[in-house]
């Protein structure tokens, strides 16, 4: 449809000096690394940020694999109120599907416990008990499976 409307698809260098229009998915408007893009081209160009309309965000939202949410004013140059959105939280701690069930649920007690060291980082990571559980295409194992479910995080 873009080019068909006499636009062109890309993700190359060059599509970051040269576009009129730019779209994200998934969890791009996040400071993760591998999300930069919107942080480098929000500084280097005047861009517009539009709403989508609220039957389009419904939708969305009804997948499953994301929530309502707002992107927050002033999180990158053009963002000047709050535009409400779908979102998807959280950040997956990956381990092997064979790990014991003791190491993974130690080290969900671990996150849950020292919640703290996640915010004095270069990136801000939050960690949310009522969702900390939520993997959506990711396996909970059932070590972690077993301590969100003892301390009545899972509802």
């Amino acid at each position: 449809m873009i080019e068909a409307a006499g636009g062109r698809v890309g993700n190359t260098p060059e599509d970051r000096e040269h576009f009129d229009i730019a779209i994200g998915g998934g969890g791009v408007m996040t400071t993760a690394p591998e999300w930069r893009i919107w942080t480098e081209i929000s500084q280097k160009f005047d861009l517009n940020f539009i709403q989508l309309p609220e039957e389009l965000l419904a939708k969305l939202a009804e997948g499953g694999e994301a929530d309502r949410g707002i992107i927050p004013a002033g999180l990158y140059r053009g963002i000047d109120w709050p535009i409400p959105t779908v979102v998807r939280t959280g950040t997956v701690i990956y381990g092997r599907a064979d790990m014991p069930d003791d190491f993974a649920y130690t080290v969900a007690k671990a996150m849950d416990e020292q919640q703290q060291l996640l915010q004095w980082r270069h990136l801000n990571f939050s960690y949310n008990i009522h969702t900390v559980w939520k993997g959506y295409e990711v396996p909970l194992h059932n070590g972690a499976l077993r301590y969100y479910q003892g301390k009545g995080y899972m509802k």
